[in-house]
């Protein structure tokens, strides 16, 4: 936290730059640090949640619940998002001082990205219950964390245990950041899906959804085109691993 509000400081400082004739060029580095900082701080807005006093909701036996549960800590999130944003603007055009400019990056980014941020987690959230209601869950007891992927996109993983295994499925966490959320695999989780066209997985124990898309997918669209048409069709209906090829 000392950091950030330490790197807040700075950022603030540099972009009051601004205000001068000959050091302008000096801001710039600062206006793009307040709008580097928004961006985190709506993560940070839409991450928060109240402490978990119950069972998870993926411990509940109810395979929607989990997504309905981070739906509605978006949708209680986002408001207070919102209301930040709003204070902020509020601030800058009452008050009117030139000191209080470098807010005006930082709330922009903070509305722009914590906007696109919720309406993309909205629809990832969507497509995994698409999913969850399509396929029954089915306990992998093993899921293994093969490596990080390249980019940061995710983890590469795959379930199963001995000659049982699936093929390799990118796994992204769905809903909101929560850093190290592979440590909690290590029970196992909750599949829901066909392992040949992905699916979703429910992890036990965190409240976390990842959505699980097959990694290797041009190696295996001959063996998606040879299944059966009901398991094709049954994909396609759930939205995951090009169905209907």
């Amino acid at each position: 936290m000392a950091f950030w509000g330490g790197l807040f400081v700075l950022c603030y400082a540099l972009t009051l730059f601004v205000l001068t004739d000959g050091w302008f060029l000096l801001a710039m580095p600062g206006i793009i640090g307040m709008a580097v900082l928004g961006s985190f701080a709506s993560t940070a807005l839409l991450d928060a949640r109240p402490p978990v006093t119950g069972p998870w909701p993926t411990d509940t036996g109810e395979p929607l619940a989990p997504v309905a549960e981070l739906r509605s800590a978006l949708l209680k999130r986002y408001p207070v998002l919102l209301a930040v944003v709003a204070a902020l603007v509020a601030a800058v055009v009452l008050v009117q001082s030139d000191y209080l400019i470098p807010l005006a990056p930082f709330a922009m980014m903070t509305l722009v990205f914590g906007s696109y941020t919720c309406l993309g987690r909205l629809v990832a959230l969507r497509r995994c219950g698409r999913v969850l209601e399509a396929y029954p869950l089915v306990l992998q007891e093993r899921v293994q964390v093969l490596n990080r992927a390249s980019g940061g996109r995710g983890h590469i993983l795959r379930l199963g245990r001995g000659d049982e295994k699936s093929p390799k499925l990118l796994g992204r966490q769905v809903g909101r950041s929560q850093p190290n959320w592979t440590g909690n695999l290590s029970q196992g989780a909750w599949f829901a899906g066909d392992q040949l066209f992905g699916g979703v997985l429910l992890v036990p124990g965190s409240g976390g959804v990842v959505w699980a898309a097959p990694n290797d997918g041009p190696a295996l669209l001959t063996e998606r085109q040879a299944a059966a048409p009901e398991r094709r069709d049954r994909a396609k209906r759930a939205g995951i691993g090009g169905g209907g090829q």
